[in-house]
C-alpha cells in the first residue's frame, strides 16, 4: 500500500511519502501545496493523509482536486481541519478577539458544511467521521447541535470512481 502524508511538519509518518514546504522538517519531498499539479502520477496512492493543512492553503479547491487525482479509485483521503463554527470560535468573533486566538497562518476559515460541499463536489464520499476534540461521538452531537461542539473535524473520505 502506498501512502502520502501532505504537510507532514514535525509528524512524519513511517512507511509513507512525507511532503512539506519546510525543508528543515526533513520531508521526503519539499513542495509548496499551493502549487499544482503535485509531483505525483494519477492514481499513485492508496491513501493520502492531510491533517491540519488545508486551512493554511491559499485555495482549497485545487488541493482537494489534486488529492482526488493522485488517489487510486476507491482510495482514501484522511482529512482533518478546524471547524470555524465551533462554539469557542463563535464567542471569540462576538468578543472581537478572533485574531488573538486564531492561528496567524490560517488562510481560510472553514465550516463543516462548506468543507462537506467541497469534498463531495470533488468526487469524494464521507465514509468515516470524528470530532477530534471530544469524548462524544460525532454523530450524537452533530444531530443535536450541528457545527458547534467540535473544534476539529476528522474525515475518512473515499474517492468515487
Amino acid at each position: 500500500m502506498k501512502v502520502l502524508n501532505l504537510g507532514c511538519g514535525i509528524k512524519p509518518m513511517k512507511n509513507a511519502v512525507n511532503v512539506d514546504i519546510d525543508k528543515s522538517k526533513n520531508p521526503d519531498i519539499v513542495w509548496d501545496l499551493n502549487k499544482t499539479p503535485y509531483p505525483f502520477d494519477d492514481g499513485e496512492f492508496d491513501e493520502v493523509h492531510a491533517s491540519g493543512i488545508i486551512e493554511h492553503l491559499e485555495e482549497q479547491v485545487p488541493f482537494i482536486t489534486e488529492c482526488h487525482r493522485i488517489l487510486k479509485p476507491k482510495g482514501h483521503l484522511y482529512l482533518a481541519f478546524p471547524n470555524f463554527f465551533h462554539w469557542v470560535t463563535r464567542i471569540n468573533v462576538l468578543r472581537g478577539t478572533l485574531q488573538e486566538t486564531h492561528c496567524k497562518t490560517h488562510q481560510r476559515l472553514l465550516s463543516y458544511n462548506a468543507m462537506k460541499d467541497l469534498v463531495i463536489m470533488a468526487g469524494f464520499k464521507i465514509v468515516g467521521e470524528n470530532g477530534g476534540d471530544t469524548q462524544f461521538p460525532m454523530t450524537i452531537t452533530k444531530k443535536l447541535f450541528p457545527n458547534v461542539f467540535h473544534s476539529t473535524v476528522e474525515w475518512k473520505l473515499r474517492r468515487r470512481e
